[in-house]
């Protein structure tokens, strides 16, 4: 006599909403991808509404692997609206990648306490199932990816940087520094630390007579003698700390270009150069530090 299983639509319906809500949350974390909770949440219910799907036979149809396909392509559309084409298919591969992460965790995790625990012997399969998506989902999204992208997106700390500011341009080396998240307070653009004297040649002239008699001393002096020069408006006040130095203030510059030669030639407009007054390598070995984030916006 065959076996017979009961399944329960609600039960089937809110296991897979707050998974694919995991999965989702930690695709935008790992994906630096700007989303809201709504739009997580209408992925979520899509996701959950295919899935809960299964319990009828008239709709084998839709679980061909083409429709699987289509259905989480859709998935991310609707959680991540308008991205271009390639950060949508970066978006794709990171949200497959942690739906096999958090599948297998679920699946060996709550065999392996469900007959090794006394606990979670009184809770049943979807109950730990969704404890370990969560705990899973946690792992990803706040360290587990992001340790692993930082290494993956990079397999050199050293590269080349072409910043172009006021149809000038000059090369400099850039050390790309995992702590360094700076970012443009109000543009929330990542920041590239530079060397003043690496960029002294490309920067106004009367930007930079300011900047020498007070970039040491007090940056917002450099504002308020402008004089309201053009140049004012591609001027940023980024706040920082660091190890004896807390609320400091690092005087930043918009560049119209800044080309990174990686592991390829990327280019991107979205950053802030910040101007440090030190040199930033004893040795002479970098001129210049770099956000990893600075990835992101030239992607």
């Amino acid at each position: 006599m065959q076996p017979t299983y009961i399944v329960y639509a609600d039960v089937l319906f809110l296991t897979n909403f707050f998974l694919d809500y995991g999965i989702l949350w930690a695709t935008a974390k790992f994906g630096h991808i700007a989303t809201s909770h709504l739009r997580l949440f209408l992925g979520a219910l899509l996701g959950a509404l295919y899935g809960v799907l299964m319990v009828y036979p008239q709709t084998i149809f839709l679980y061909a692997v083409s429709v699987k396909i289509l259905f989480s392509l859709l998935i991310v559309a609707v959680s991540f609206p308008r991205l271009t084409v390639r950060k949508f298919l970066q978006a794709t591969a990171y949200f497959y990648v942690i739906s096999f992460a958090m599948a297998g965790a679920v699946l060996g995790g709550s065999s392996f306490l469900a007959h090794n625990s006394f606990f979670f012997q009184r809770l049943d399969i979807k109950t730990t199932g969704l404890l370990f998506g969560a705990a899973m989902a946690l792992f990803l999204g706040y360290w587990g990816f992001g340790h692993l992208k930082r290494h993956w997106q990079r397999t050199q700390f050293r590269v080349s940087l072409e910043i172009m500011i006021e149809k000038k341009s000059l090369m400099v080396e850039a050390l790309i520094d995992t702590g360094n998240e700076l970012r443009d307070p109000l543009s929330q653009k990542p920041v590239i630390i530079v060397e003043y004297q690496a960029l002294r040649n490309i920067l106004p002239a009367d930007f930079r007579q300011w900047y020498e008699k007070y970039g040491a001393e007090d940056v917002t002096k450099v504002m308020e003698h402008s004089g309201g020069a053009v140049w004012t408006t591609k001027v940023r006040m980024v706040p920082f700390n660091s190890i004896g130095k807390h609320h400091g203030i690092l005087l930043g510059y918009k560049p119209d270009l800044v080309t990174i030669f990686g592991q390829q030639k990327t280019c991107t407009k979205d950053v802030i150069i910040c101007l440090y007054h030190k040199p930033l390598s004893t040795s002479g070995g970098y001129r210049a530090v770099l956000n990893p984030e600075v990835f992101e916006a030239a992607a």
